[in-house]
């Protein structure tokens, strides 16, 4: 095995270890009765080595098809490092190669790079050390056996299958239909409307366009994965329903982009939150921005119409314990909070009329829609705009990855189509259109704008992302983490800490056990093991921050997305402020143990005594005296972001500093549109489905006003 191999198997198996039969044997001491021990014995003694086939497999495979080549090569300097004797003496402060050493003193090498207090010859392998302790947990979770997994945590897993078998079949859905393109080497299609992405965008544009009469062809570089499959197992869903597996990172890797790439997009993964635009924000858009139809009636409509259609509401909400606890907690603190509506009303037939479900779907990030009849199913794109669209007569291209909006070759700024391939196969296909909505996302848009050849300097910057970070907290008694809807209830205390609106929401979230594990820190093999083995008692909560600040994204040489974002001081001083306040929600509400997205969490245990003094309790100021002065620095602190948001935004100044008029049109061009996240002028602040709906809505009715009176044929060309 090359050298590289075995230095990076040598940090992997450190970072992920066995424990020893005494480890065990103290452990097991601990473990419920109703938990399988065969299953937390074989937990217990997993690691994360070569000899583990399963984690071997596919670690090689990440560094081979998911990281950026740049990253595996950062990697690949420092194993080089740890292979010398001079690099082992910078880094280890010893001569010997560092797969040489015992596992646990390797373990504690790890500890110490990634200590802000340890004193390092070479500060960079701190970076390095939170990639590889990432990277190692990412694939050592998703890949771990399921079987062992899920039992040792006590998770009682639900697929679609096995929803069936217990439930019956599940209410109607919408069975799709795709265009093949297998028995051709090339093939033109023509239409009135080619909508690139089916997400919440272009869902909500096809279905106006559709049902006005307009020929309309929807493509997406997903695929469809029929209702029925629903919920699917976690590491499924990760690979068929999000972007690049949940690999994707900002260029730096602090941030971690949780994008779906699935037929219907964000709106077949979302957790059901229902949250229309601020007014501050509308203010902000109509004034700042010059748009005044943010504040104008028509806006409202749009938002109440997609609202209408998909059952928006806060009836038959019930919320589950993390949701419950932020309720009480803010309740006790005074803190402000909001009911988060659900799409899940909408009358299904044969409903009674005022039927009010209940949305307890814990399992929703994994698809939603498998569920008795009687459940509140989430309404999202594959159950509401996207069948409307087709029962109007819209045509759907699935696995189809546009490469280029194509131009008129006499007048060179109208957009005339798309090209790109279908399938595996990369069938070329064209589709000529009258019009082009681009609605892929606020991560592949602008690439597609640019890898088209627009040169206008605004497309890919601006960009928002919310970014977000997670507290887990443990509670004495079990929390069923997997229990209830996962979002019903948002703290909004912390949401204007500048006085211009910018500050965080703090919301719950989905907490499968590998969405779970996702953003917590590595502190040592051992307290890792011994947290995820806790699930049944946590809880996941987070803030996320409307940003201030903004970044970009740009092209790589293989024409895909890179983003350049830098959380600036003020979004991280304010992101910090929000995870205080959530602190010390969890501390009122009696959280053993409160571990913040940290490499140096946690700081401490919140414990209570009779007679506790509240958040006033000494030790626990000290623990937020200490947290708040740890900052909030990349190599110190997980992020993710879930709400990518503005690379193409909106603006009513010519293209000086948008992409897009006031009615999704792209600036110095003919017939080409955006209707998706990336035309929102600034962040929105909220879970954004709601507000990229009605805006679409909006801009597809513009494109009828153009189209209807010169509405033409369309077809298909060999």
């Amino acid at each position: 095995m090359p050298n590289q191999w075995i230095t990076l198997y040598a940090l992997t198996s450190a970072i992920i270890r066995p424990f020893t039969e005494d480890e065990i044997t103290a452990y097991m001491q601990s473990v419920a009765t109703d938990i399988s021990k065969e299953h937390v014995r074989s937990f217990l003694l997993d690691e994360a080595s070569y000899t583990n086939a399963r984690f071997r497999s596919a670690l090689e495979y990440t560094l081979e098809q998911k990281l950026p080549k740049s990253s595996v090569q950062a990697i690949c300097f420092v194993l080089n490092l740890l292979d010398s004797v001079p690099g082992c003496l910078l880094l280890t402060f010893s001569l010997t190669p560092f797969h040489r050493q015992p596992v646990r003193v390797r373990e504690d090498l790890i500890v110490s790079w990634l200590d802000q207090s340890s004193r390092l010859l070479f500060p960079p392998i701190r970076g390095f050390a939170k990639a590889i302790t990432a990277l190692t947990m990412m694939v050592w979770t998703r890949n771990a056996d399921t079987d062992m997994y899920y039992g040792a945590v006590g998770y009682p897993e639900k697929t679609g299958a096995g929803v069936k078998a217990l439930d019956g079949e599940p209410g109607d859905f919408y069975k799709f239909e795709f265009l093949d393109f297998s028995t051709s080497e090339k093939k033109v299609l023509e239409c009135d409307v080619v909508i690139v992405g089916s997400g919440c965008g272009g869902a909500v544009a096809a279905a106006r366009l559709a049902g006005e009469g307009l020929e309309v062809v929807v493509v997406d570089r997903g695929e469809w994965v029929s209702p029925d499959q629903f919920p699917l197992r976690e590491t499924e869903a990760l690979n068929k329903l999000f972007s690049n597996g949940l690999a994707s990172t900002t260029a730096d890797g602090v941030i971690a982009l949780i994008s779906g790439e699935t037929f219907g997009g964000g709106g077949v993964v979302n957790w059901a939150a229902s949250l229309q635009t601020q007014g501050f924000v509308r203010e902000e858009w109509a004034t700042k921005h010059k748009l005044p139809f943010f504040l104008s009636n028509d806006y409202q409509d749009c938002l109440d119409k997609v609202c209408e259609r998909m059952g928006v509401t806060t009836e038959g909400i019930k919320h589950n314990h993390r949701n419950q606890a932020m309720i009480e907690g803010c309740r006790k603190l005074g803190y402000s909070t909001v009911a988060v509506p659900q799409n899940t009303g909408a009358t299904l037939p044969g409903d009674k009329e005022g039927i009010v479900r209940e949305h307890a779907d814990g399992y929703c990030g994994n698809g939603c829609g498998c569920g008795k009849k009687g459940d509140g199913r989430k309404m999202g794109t594959t159950h509401t705009w996207l069948p409307d669209a087709a029962r109007a007569g819209a045509r759907f291209i699935q696995s189809y990855y546009t490469d280029r909006v194509l131009f008129s070759t006499d007048a060179k700024t109208k957009a005339m189509g798309v090209t790109g391939t279908w399938g595996p196969q990369k069938v070329p296909l064209k589709i000529m259109a009258k019009k082009v909505i681009v609605s892929a996302g606020s991560l592949n848009s602008p690439c597609l704008l640019l890898r088209s050849g627009l040169t206008n300097p605004n497309i890919g910057k601006h960009l928002h992302l919310h970014p977000g970070v997670t507290i887990q907290a443990f509670f004495p008694e079990r929390t069923d983490p997997w229990v209830g809807s996962p979002l019903t209830t948002a703290c909004t205390q912390f949401e204007n800490l500048d006085g211009s609106y910018h500050g965080g929401k703090l919301e719950t979230a989905a907490m499968g056990p590998l969405m779970a594990a996702s953003p917590l820190p590595w502190l040592s093999s051992a307290s890792l093991k011994r947290t995820l083995l806790n699930y049944r008692h946590s809880g996941l909560f987070f803030t996320i921050q409307r940003d201030r600040d903004s970044g970009m994204v740009t092209l790589n040489t293989c024409g895909e997305p890179v983003v350049k974002y830098t959380i600036s001081e003020a979004d991280r001083e304010m992101i910090q402020t929000s995870l205080l306040g959530l602190a010390k929600i969890l501390y009122v509400q009696g959280a053993e143990e409160i571990l913040p997205a940290e490499e140096e969490g946690p700081y401490g245990h919140a414990t209570h005594q009779f007679n506790d003094p509240g958040i006033m309790d000494r030790r626990f100021q000290r623990w937020l005296k200490k947290f708040a002065g740890h900052g909030m620095g990349g190599e110190k602190t997980v992020y993710g972001s879930a709400h990518q948001m503005g690379s193409c935004r909106m603006g009513n100044d010519g293209g000086v500093g948008s992409v897009v008029d006031p009615k999704g049109r792209v600036w110095g061009t003919e017939g080409l549109l955006v209707a998706d996240a990336s035309v929102l002028p600034s962040a929105c602040g909220v879970n954004p489905m709601i507000t990229v709906m009605a805006i679409s809505e909006w801009i597809a009715g513009g494109v009828v006003t153009e189209l209807k009176p010169q509405r033409g044929g369309g077809g298909v060309k060999a």
